[in-house]
């Protein structure tokens, strides 16, 4: 299996730098473990290593990702730029909420008040 998952793996990574921060991302995908997982629709899992160095402190994360999209339809490098830019999208969400509505500041705290403030439908 090690050989097979060798002939399939694709790997691409990113160095970036900015905001007082460098950040590698680092995917390696394939498509050898298709047979051996029981997931519907599954064409390509991948791993994910974000290394961000901050001064003299470095972090490492290491994510997972189930994708039913083909290698013919999206190879690795296609892969990290929807990665990215699905944290966009939560980064975005995210800054939306903090900074419009400041939600960070908010006090509401009791009984459904806070589900009720933070739903999605308060965003349309």
């Amino acid at each position: 299996m090690r050989q097979q998952f060798e002939a399939e793996r694709q790997s691409v990574e990113t160095l970036e730098k900015g905001h007082g921060r460098v950040e590698s991302l680092r995917l390696m995908s394939t498509m050898a473990v298709s047979d051996y997982l029981n997931w519907p629709g599954m064409a390509q899992v991948g791993q994910i290593t974000r290394r961000t160095t901050r001064g003299d402190k470095t972090t490492t994360e290491v994510h997972y990702a189930i994708c039913s999209v083909p290698r013919s339809q999206a190879n690795a490098d296609l892969l990290l730029q929807w990665w990215r830019g699905h944290w966009g999208i939560g980064n975005r969400l995210h800054w939306v909420r903090d900074v419009t509505f400041a939600e960070d500041a908010s006090r509401i705290r009791t009984r459904s008040a806070p589900q009720v403030f933070s739903s999605d439908a308060m965003l349309r």
